[in-house]
């Protein structure tokens, strides 16, 4: 039978595979969705007015409302005790259709909305959403990498005798493996995809027909348009990498040494393996892997530069372990912990030294025997010959020195080598997160404090709660307090008592006093959407905490960057009026800025 033949069936074989197996599977998972969802239609007469989403939203961020919000049944009959409150909102977690008894209450709030039992089924449905779309990712990416199709690296070696399925005699068809480029552009093309079809798609059909047509057109359009291309740019990458393997005078290698650590970042990296595999088949070296191994010395140098000179605990705890997985191979904590968090003078610095250090074993020669190796057990790659052990080891030390001096002199910035605000020393954090105190003057202060006062959860300007950019808290909906515009990173409490509420995500702490008031502390407006980027949790729910102890750490000025507000929100969600002093600056967990009438 003619080859082109047998292939083309091969395709259509897996395309109709394919087709069958996700209608099968998203059908299958779909079903209690749709039973579900039924029920909810049947259940619209006895929702109440409010089914607007920018609410629910908002009721769904301080779901922990209903610990100190006043309900009462639509018939004004008796309300609901707080161990009833607390019993609700621990069974929403698990199901939400037991929780209807409860919603059959009004939830009432300063404004007047009401939520009812729509809250529950709208709430499930969000996340019931919220799955799906991770299982498109999934689903899609073990299409595109399945073994039906030829593996991008065998296709890549010559001498493998596999290549790549021809469709329609023209289009190039392999599997997806190492292509980060195509990874990125099917999870854009298929959530822009499914976004357009729930809007115009019945809902009759929305379940099953929704995930259906995003996988298979996302599928195809990926197959057959978006990986080629992105096969023949990887390959030419490929091409470009292994020219400048071979310039003159250090120059390819240092800047193989100096966008490597780049590539790392964006995940590029994997294409080098394509080109690792051909140069080991045949030459037997790997001299790819010997430029591109030393910008993880080089981040041992910036781990240890920021652990020398930081008198903050937090970024010397950050450093040593991010070092620690760095001698293993292991980098991402060190780029994205350090390097790309702190103005990114430290990676400057790095890439400089990675790409000298790469310059410096392109002159010398030197060359691998295998890869996947790197930092510590790399030198395993070198035992070959003594004097490429030698001058391997020669370089990677005077990178990761000479990366530690440039670091220490010109890369560490001001905010990471101070202590916390407030203490003497770096250590107290750690103290403090463990509720203890350092200083005996201090903790009398705060066991002896009146619990009707509250401190300064941040340093920085207090301005009225009527000033905060958002209607929800400038209108008081969720009750009276104040904000500051910080100036410091570490949110402390502001009273003596329990954590009772610590978000996933870092923005938002519910806090009861030792008197049982409730407080809320909410971290900017509309954070909750970083999904917890930029926030440093250290208190847990269930921990007692003293004030002035740390809760979380902030990067504000990544919530800044991200076009959102700073403002750090105090509310009293227990239902008292706030008296706020007449004070303009304030520091943390000292400054008295309010009491609770």
């Amino acid at each position: 039978m003619d080859t082109k033949l047998k292939n083309r069936r091969k395709l259509g074989l897996f395309l109709a595979a394919v087709t069958i197996l996700g209608a099968a599977f998203f059908m299958i998972y779909n079903y209690h969705t749709i039973y579900r969802k039924a029920v909810s239609e049947a259940q619209k007469t006895y929702t109440t007015s409010l089914s607007d989403r920018e609410y629910l939203e908002s009721f769904l961020e301080f779901s922990y409302v209903l610990y100190n919000q006043e309900i009462s049944s639509k018939t004004g009959e008796a309300k609901m005790s707080q161990e009833e409150i607390r019993d609700a909102a621990e069974v929403w977690m698990e199901d939400y259709e037991a929780l209807y008894p409860y919603l059959d209450y009004r939830i009432e709030d300063g404004s007047g909305a009401v939520l009812g039992r729509s809250t529950a089924n709208t709430g499930k449905g969000l996340a019931d959403d919220s799955f799906k779309e991770y299982a498109f990712g999934m689903v899609l990416g073990l299409m595109l990498v399945s073994p039906i199709l030829p593996n991008a690296y065998s296709v890549a070696n010559p001498d493998s005798g596999i290549s790549a399925i021809m469709a329609f005699g023209k289009i190039p068809i392999v599997g997806c493996q190492g292509s980060v480029l195509t990874a990125i552009i099917t999870a854009l093309i298929g959530a822009k995809l499914e976004k357009k079809l729930r809007k115009i798609m019945p809902n009759a059909l929305d379940l099953i027909m929704t995930p259906f047509v995003v996988m298979l057109v996302t599928f195809l359009i990926v197959i057959l348009c978006v990986g080629p291309v992105m096969h023949v740019v990887e390959l030419k990458l490929v091409s470009i990498v292994e020219a400048l393997v071979h310039l003159p005078f250090g120059i390819g290698g240092f800047i193989i040494g100096a966008t490597y650590p780049l590539l790392v970042i964006t995940g590029l990296h994997h294409t080098y393996t394509m080109i690792e595999t051909s140069l080991l088949a045949n030459t037997g070296f790997n001299p790819v892997i010997t430029l591109c191994a030393m910008y993880g010395f080089a981040n041992v140098g910036t781990c240890l530069a920021f652990f020398v000179k930081s008198k903050n605990t937090t970024v010397r705890q950050t450093s040593i372990g991010a070092m620690l997985s760095q001698l293993f191979g292991i980098s991402e904590p060190v780029l994205f912990g350090i390097q790309l968090r702190y103005n990114l003078k430290p990676l400057i610095i790095m890439l400089f030294t990675s790409g000298l250090g790469a310059a410096s074993l392109s002159l010398l020669n030197i060359q691998s025997n295998s890869y996947g190796l790197a930092v510590i057990p790399s030198y395993l790659m070198y035992i070959y010959e003594g004097r490429q052990f030698l001058w391997y080891l020669v370089i990677s030390i005077c990178s990761v020195v000479l990366c530690f001096v440039l670091t220490y002199l010109f890369g560490v910035p001001e905010e990471a080598i101070l202590p916390e605000e407030g203490m003497d020393d770096g250590s107290v954090l750690e103290m403090e997160a463990n509720g203890e105190m350092a200083d005996e003057e201090n903790r009398e202060h705060k066991e002896t404090m009146d619990g009707n006062k509250i401190i300064a959860p941040v340093s920085g300007k207090v301005i009225p709660m009527e000033e905060v950019a958002d209607p929800t808290f400038a209108g008081k909906v969720l009750g009276d307090g104040f904000a500051i515009v910080p100036e410091d990173s570490v949110i402390k409490s502001p009273i003596n008592g329990t954590v009772e509420l610590m978000y996933e995500t870092g923005h938002a702490v519910g806090l009861s006093t030792d008197h049982g008031k409730e407080i809320l502390i909410h971290i900017g407006i509309d954070t909750v959407a970083m999904n917890g980027d930029g926030f440093h949790i250290i208190a847990k729910t269930g921990q007692n905490v003293k004030c002035g102890d740390p809760l979380v750490e902030v990067d504000f000025e990544k919530i800044r960057k991200a076009g959102k507000s700073d403002s750090v929100i105090v509310i009293v969600t227990s239902g008292e009026k706030v008296e706020t002093r007449k004070v303009e600056k304030v520091k943390s967990g000292i400054s008295e800025v309010a009491e609770i009438a």
